[in-house]
């Protein structure tokens, strides 16, 4: 039997509910990938510009668990591969991530993890995007060289490794709605035109004694001057 008592219980606990709902919809939403989207192959890029700024950031408690973390979040997010129009920006991250490493070791994990992304598919949105943003593909993955630089092995070997995938295309592990996989030859294309064969060539000066590291290195060479680098 409904009762004035009850009726005021009802009112009581619908307001409440209001007011949880309220409170929720004032929570930010960050552009990241969920799980769900994982599942169904939904590409949200994340604000790349703030990662940037965060990791420029210094002498702050706490920083570099927090870089570390949006760090994680971007490798995530581009798990199925990189498209053409975010790559400047993904390698100015992985060359703030690699500068850091000599003071911050755990940044060589960041760096390792994005590295490993380089491997997958390019991706574009329009098929003008591989004329569009040739430069700063150029330009990207001519750091890869550069990046041999770093004293540690697991980065230059994941380094070659990630280059020699160049040559073994494979399509992305899920279809992103909205983009295409770039050209097969895209990204060799690119490698000769930011000169990646002679820093890779550089390199072998810093792996006199580095047997490991120097047999990869030449593994890439092979590949590079079969396609004419």
């Amino acid at each position: 039997m409904w009762t004035e008592e009850a009726g005021a219980t009802a009112e009581a606990q619908e307001s409440g509910i209001r007011n949880k709902s309220s409170s929720f919809s004032q929570i930010p939403v960050v552009g990241v990938v969920t799980e769900d989207d994982e599942a169904q192959g939904v590409f949200k890029p994340m604000d790349l510009n703030r990662v940037i700024k965060l990791l420029e950031e210094t002498d702050k408690d706490g920083l570099e668990e927090k870089q570390l973390k949006f760090v994680k979040k971007l490798v995530r997010c581009y798990q199925n591969g990189l498209p053409l129009r975010d790559l400047a920006q993904i390698f100015k991250i992985l060359n703030l991530c690699a500068g850091k490493i000599k003071n911050q070791p755990h940044f060589i994990e960041s760096a390792y993890d994005i590295i490993k992304l380089c491997g997958l598919p390019f991706l574009k949105k329009k098929v003008s995007d591989e004329i569009t943003y040739a430069e700063d593909t150029a330009n990207s993955i001519a750091l890869l060289g550069d990046l041999m630089k770093i004293p540690s092995s697991e980065l230059r070997i994941q380094i070659c490794k990630c280059i020699v995938d160049f040559y073994h295309a494979e399509p992305p592990k899920k279809h992103i709605p909205g983009y295409q996989q770039a050209s097969s030859s895209y990204k060799i294309q690119m490698a000769e035109v930011g000169g990646l064969a002679k820093t890779m060539v550089q390199s072998m000066t810093l792996l006199e004694n580095q047997l490991v590291e120097k047999l990869w290195v030449l593994k890439v060479l092979q590949h590079l001057s079969t396609s004419g680098l």
